[in-house]
């Protein structure tokens, strides 16, 4: 099929939503979404007597997700932000001269987490064409201080991990995947979590698995669980007694509530992802086709053999609707009913937390030219309009068509 074999009268009109006209864009699936599933899983939680941390349904998740992810140990936290900084503390990367790599053009938690741990923080620049931490310029930033490398699977799209395995292990560094928006993802067939010495995921509520907050690490390596679960539960050891801590941790732990949310949201994740990956394909091929709808996808690896999909992420050409600019166009399709957005405002880089006297000598900024380009041309939409059907895709094309036969009048009031 194309979009000129799918026109079926769907898209009302010429005039936009913005204009009065009527807004054209499917009824997409809503987020978060919950069934029978959830709301027994939480009554059995309920009437058990057992809320917190250490009701059974935590452990279950853990075991469940971790196997999921390649890993053979898991555990659940209450954020995807106190994952990621406990899981350096746990590596031992924990010292205000050390130093972390991270991707300049991802969300702020990826960065804040490395500074709440007591480290330093360097970034690096991601790879134009996935938008993941790029390998090359994780070597050009590693210094005598670094100590760690965490690669963001941005948008739900792998980074390299074969390069940056192989850039760890060369220079005795630890990797720490930032899989927060990449729930059931893989790379070269192996689920990411579980290709580094510890992977973080969040169950924050735009996640494709939530709870409406949470966390979780995985690893294979069982002195790293233990220490993270130390760190998780007011520094205990498993099995140890109640009274007794052994390291400085907190309370981090997810409670028998969520996780029985979670497990819900489990049993639909990996037909989730397919029918993501389907609809996706859908627009790829429609997209690239259809050169004058003035939106690229941004490149899938041939490696990613699965792909979240938390953002289909493209990028816009204004010079195919005749200079309109992003935002009047990103306006347009929100007013027709299309979740979307032009994504981050900023590298981190310019946030200005990392520009305070407070941070001086522990954030490194670095020349980021494919992450500043990205802020200034992309269009996210976010993982709900891929979980409509095969329909509401060609519509969501029809959409693009009808903001572009509209340029003129959109670009009168630019």
């Amino acid at each position: 099929m194309s979009i000129s074999e799918t026109k079926s009268g769907a898209v009302a009109g010429n005039e936009l939503a913005l204009f009065g006209g009527s807004a054209d864009a499917p009824a997409f699936p809503a987020w978060p979404q919950a069934g029978p599933e959830e709301e027994a899983g939480l009554l059995e939680v309920l009437h058990s007597g057992e809320w917190g941390g250490y009701n059974p349904s935590v452990p279950e998740l853990e075991g469940k997700f971790a196997a999921r992810h390649g890993a053979k140990y898991g555990v659940a936290m209450s954020n995807g932000t106190l994952s990621l900084a406990a899981s350096l503390q746990a590596a031992g990367v924990e010292n205000s001269s050390d130093e972390v790599i991270v991707p300049s053009y991802t969300f702020f938690a990826s960065a804040s987490s490395v500074l709440l741990a007591g480290v330093s923080l360097r970034f690096a620049d991601v790879d134009p064409a996935t938008l993941t931490l790029d390998p090359a310029a994780v070597e050009a930033a590693i210094t005598p201080r670094t100590r760690a490398v965490m690669p963001v699977h941005f948008a739900g799209h792998p980074a390299n991990l074969p390069a940056l395995v192989e850039i760890c292990r060369k220079h005795n560094l630890i990797l720490l995947e930032d899989a927060a928006q990449a729930h059931g993802a893989a790379f070269q067939g192996q689920p990411v979590g579980g290709w580094g010495d510890l992977g973080s995921f969040s169950f924050q509520a735009s996640k494709n698995m939530t709870a409406g907050e949470g966390g979780m690490v995985v690893t294979n390596n069982e002195d790293l669980a233990n220490k993270v679960w130390a760190l998780t539960n007011q520094g205990r050891k498993k099995g140890g007694k109640w009274y007794e801590h052994y390291v400085l941790g907190a309370n981090y732990r997810l409670t028998g509530f969520q996780a029985a949310v979670l497990l819900a949201q489990f049993g639909r994740l990996d037909a989730q992802v397919a029918l993501r990956m389907q609809n996706a394909a859908i627009l790829d091929k429609e997209l690239r086709a259809n050169p004058h709808l003035g939106l690229v996808p941004v490149g899938r690896s041939a490696d990613a053999t699965s792909h979240a999909y938390h953002i289909y992420v493209t990028r816009y050409r204004p010079e195919a609707l005749d200079g309109l600019n992003r935002e009047k166009f990103v306006e347009a399709l929100v007013a027709e009913g299309v979740p979307c957005s032009t994504g981050y405002p900023m590298v981190l880089d310019d946030q200005s937390v990392f520009q305070s006297e407070k941070l001086a000598g522990r954030v490194q900024a670095g020349e980021v030219p494919a992450s500043r380009q990205a802020v200034a041309d992309v269009v996210w939409f976010i993982q709900r309009v891929l979980l409509g059907t095969e329909q509401d895709v060609y519509r969501l094309l029809e959409v693009f068509e009808k903001v572009r036969r509209n340029r003129d009048k959109l670009k009168s009031g630019q």
